[in-house]
């Protein structure tokens, strides 16, 4: 094999071993305060220093979601959203690690529930901010984090002083006029603009006779305004002045105009709670704001929920409308003339979007300067001073948990809730959880598509209709009950109407990217929809965008399955299988681009999907030519990843020619061997030698005599594995092949260390290092100083083992190489033992665990004893 990562070969490995859990104390005292400074204890005592800001903004957003399974990747990607998902999944075990370190006997509240997952365990008592979120007004001592600069953080600033200032305002409303004012000073420190405060204010200080304290506080509340460049108070705010100061009623508005005008859905809205609250805070700083998504996304529901919380506001539906024109007289009869605050909804405008629309819309804007208005579109209008607000579908748990905990996501509550409606003895429970977290993933958290398969329960089980959506999806989402609206009757119908908005050329093009999986690139879309350049995709890209059916993040697109699908079926079968051959050229191209590079690994990654697609395309037109060019690119790829093995070995089910086979067998016999199938990989390995013997290829025989002696290393034959890497070191020198004579004086220096020959070991080990330098080669030059740090850890020397361990494991993170990150952790966790330091060892190790379980690593020298080592070392201290 061309990188053995062995550490400790004095000491047998049982792979199968059960690792059992973590022992410590869960009573550890806990205090965390998050709000205007940042201050943490653990039992009375200060949190030790840890080595970066980082560690703090991990510890805020677990407790701002404390008891919750949180994502790893979701972590990782609000804490270091400049990073690639491999760096922040690095930098975010590293950081983790390192809080544990600092938290010390509270460190057992940092649970794991599932690899993928972390969860703080905290009571409201522990944390200012829980607190504060449990009804404790008092708690609120500030901003949120102070000094933290992660935009995650300034959403939650806001939300949290937002629910600060209605709570406060709520509570002053209800209080002695002496408390009263003491509280309103506190809000007004936190927001002095905010209006309403003032007003309260205003009228506190008339009701206790403090007239003059009054007129200074509103002419204070002037200067403020005009010194800012706002102008004066609002005419509301003015009124109610005027009203104080004559010592009448403050004028209020007719009773047609009190009057929401907003329908009441018959539904209560599940979720959306961030999306109210940040709606809201962008409809206090912009006039125009457009709510865009998918038909069924529930634009209109949550517009109807954030005008239903506005003192004026106004509705028109606009699906049926063809044009604009008579906006204008709508307009005259439905707002207020009275000069308030009026928020206006325009809802379903897609169809209206065009030059003549945006200019009638932007003429009522400028003509009613105290009108903002919030409108919903499968498409953005397009006027100058619109935001966007793209709506995501609501959120999806990931895995299956307690009905309780699964009860958190409103994506489950909603089918929950529909489909109870429909079969009222329906309820979540243990039994069926697992069935109900499947068909909200298949409904991919679409509020529409939640209730169109909830409607499907009043003849079919959820298993039967789990079943059945997975065998074809479309045909489910594509009728309703009736008595709905026609364009909520069907998902695909709302689709298909979104599409004949489109060109002809742009129709096509979204047939076409449903060949992608996973997502695509630019330059992927430019080849497969056979566009003549990058600014024609780009048009293409941003028209699908701005339409909502694509999505992009950082340069990358995608569309939820239903739309691929969708796409999929629409394609004639000649443009299906065109689409199709355009997508492997374009991944087989890309595969042999990326197979050497340093960023190699990330970007087939994230392409993953797309090359299993491009092999399956390859294997099913019969290009076994192809094929094998796919496997060649990809060779060095599945030694660093799992899930190579079934895809080589299916190539080699269609080769019929001897060399093609041997080929191929030698690097399946590889992936067999790091999988310990090593009975299987010898077969390989055997038949593809015969071949190369008798085609005198001496560099392929070397290759697969050093992966031969390799695997009796991993057995522990330690005599027939020299004398194989002894034989292949000669054919090696003999064909000057520097990487593969330091690969073979590598694995030797493992046999020599075993065998007790130290010098030796550290002979083979130099030399080896310094032909993987003198090549730039940064894996080998890692695996190598896994070695190094095995050889000092022989000799007692503790610093160098460890700074070669720390050496090869930034190495490893830097390629996203997962086994060699386990195999140099591995090496530090005995590095922490062999120090005396077992509960430092313990969380390292849990750490590791993770790494092994979410990539599904094998590798025998992970060392499954290391748990029971911990534990004993443990045992050792406390007696």
């Amino acid at each position: 094999m061309q990188a053995l990562y062995r550490h400790r070969v004095d000491e047998s490995v049982d792979e199968k071993q059960e690792i059992r859990g973590r022992r410590g104390n869960k009573g550890a005292v806990l205090r965390i305060q998050l709000l205007g400074r940042v201050e943490i204890s653990v039992a009375g005592a200060p949190l030790p220093s840890l080595r970066g800001k980082s560690g703090l903004w991990l510890l805020g957003v677990l407790t701002l979601h404390a008891n919750k399974s949180l994502e790893r990747d979701w972590l990782a990607g609000i804490l270091w959203p400049e990073s690639s998902p491999e760096q922040g999944r690095a930098n975010l075990r590293r950081t983790l690690t390192d809080l544990r370190h600092a938290l010390g006997p509270a460190a057992e509240r940092l649970t794991t529930p599932t690899p993928q997952t972390i969860t703080l365990q905290l009571s409201p008592d522990d944390a200012d901010v829980l607190a504060f979120q449990a009804g404790a007004l008092e708690r609120y001592g500030g901003e949120l984090l102070p000094g933290c600069p992660l935009e995650w953080v300034e959403t939650e600033r806001r939300v949290l002083a937002e629910s600060f200032l209605a709570q406060g305002e709520a509570r002053a409303a209800q209080l002695p006029p002496s408390q009263a004012l003491e509280l309103l000073e506190r809000l007004r420190a936190t927001d002095p603009l905010r209006e309403s405060l003032l007003r309260l204010q205003l009228t506190t200080l008339t009701q206790q006779g403090n007239r003059a304290e009054a007129q200074q506080l509103y002419h204070r509340f002037r200067r403020l305004l005009l010194e800012s460049r706002l102008g004066e108070p609002s005419p509301q705010t003015q009124a109610h002045w005027q009203a104080l100061q004559s010592a009448t009623p403050a004028p209020t508005a007719t009773a047609a105009e009190s009057l929401p005008q907003i329908p009441t859905p018959l539904t209560a809205l599940r979720g959306r709670e961030r999306e109210r609250e940040t709606l809201t805070k962008l409809l206090q700083a912009h006039r125009l704001v457009t709510v865009t998504g998918l038909g069924g996304i529930g634009k209109t529901r949550l517009a109807l929920e954030v005008a239903r919380a506005h003192s004026s506001a106004r509705f028109l539906e606009l699906a049926e409308w063809q044009e604009l024109t008579r906006l204008p007289e709508t307009l005259e009869g439905l707002l207020p003339h009275s000069p308030e605050d009026t928020l206006l909804v325009l809802d379903n405008c897609e169809q209206l979007v065009g030059a003549e629309a945006t200019r009638i819309l932007r003429t009522e804007l400028e003509q009613r300067p105290h009108v903002r208005c919030l409108v919903t579109s499968r498409r953005a209008l397009g006027l100058t001073g619109e935001v966007l607000f793209p709506l995501e579908p609501l959120e999806l748990p990931q895995h299956r948990g307690s009905p309780e905990r699964l009860s958190e996501f409103a994506s489950v509550q909603l089918f929950v809730e529909r489909a109870s409606a429909l079969r009222p003895r329906f309820a979540l429970t243990e039994e069926n959880a697992e069935v109900v977290v499947a068909l909200c993933q298949q409904a991919e958290g679409l509020p529409l598509a939640l209730e169109l398969l909830a409607a499907h329960l009043r003849s079919l089980t959820p298993e039967a209709l789990l079943a059945q959506v997975q065998r074809t999806r479309l045909p489910l989402l594509a009728r309703r009950t009736e008595g709905e609206t026609p364009r909520h009757q069907s998902l695909t119908r709302i689709v298909e109407s979104s599409l004949g908005l489109l060109s002809d050329q742009h129709r096509t093009g979204f047939r076409r990217l449903g060949v992608f999986r996973g997502g695509w690139s630019l330059e992927a879309a430019q080849a497969v929809c056979g566009l003549p350049d990058p600014l024609a995709t780009l048009t293409l890209l941003e028209t699908l965008e701005d339409s909502s059916l694509i999505r992009s993040h950082d340069g990358r697109y995608s569309q939820l399955e239903t739309l691929r699908e969708l796409a999929l079926t629409s394609l004639s079968e000649q443009e299906h299988a065109d689409a199709l051959r355009a997508h492997a050229q374009f991944f087989v191209e890309l595969a042999t681009q990326h197979t050497n590079t340093t960023t190699g690994l990330t970007t087939l990654d994230t392409e993953q999907a797309n090359l299993r697609v491009a092999l399956e395309t390859l294997l099913a037109l019969g290009d076994t030519a192809g094929a094998l060019r796919w496997a060649r690119a990809l060779r060095l790829y599945w030694y660093h990843r799992t899930g190579g093995r079934p895809l080589l070995e299916g190539i080699l089910s269609h080769l019929t020619a001897t060399a093609e086979r041997a080929e191929l067998q030698e690097n399946v016999g590889v992936l067999c061997a790091m999988s310990a199938d090593y009975e299987t990989a010898q077969s390989y390995f055997r038949e593809a030698l015969t071949y190369f013997r008798e085609a005198d290829d001496i560099l392929t025989q070397a290759r697969i005599l050093s992966n031969q002696a390799g695997m009796a290393l991993e057995r522990g034959e330690l005599v027939a594995a020299r004398q194989g890497l002894e034989e292949a070191l000669a054919l090696w020198r003999a064909l000057n092949q520097p990487r593969g004579i330091g690969v073979t004086l590598n694995n030797l220096s493992i046999i020599t260390m075993q065998q007790g020959e130290l010098e030796e070991a550290e002979r083979l080990i130099d030399e080896a290092l310094a032909l993987r330098q003198a090549l730039g080669d940064s894996a080998g030059i890692a695996t190598v100083l896994i070695n190094r740090g095995s050889l000092e850890q022989r000799r007692r020397d503790l610093p160098r083992a460890e700074a070669a361990y720390q050496e090869a494991l930034q190495h490893f993170t830097a390629l996203g190489d997962r086994r060699g990150e386990a195999a140099a952790l591995v090496g530090l966790t005995e590095i922490l033992l062999d120090q005396g330091q077992p509960a430092q060892a313990q969380r390292l190790f849990q750490e590791l665990v993770w790494l092994r379980q979410e990539y599904q690593l094998t590798i025998n020298s992970l060392h499954a004893d290391l748990q029971e080592r911990i534990q004993r070392s443990q045992e050792a201290l406390s007696h």
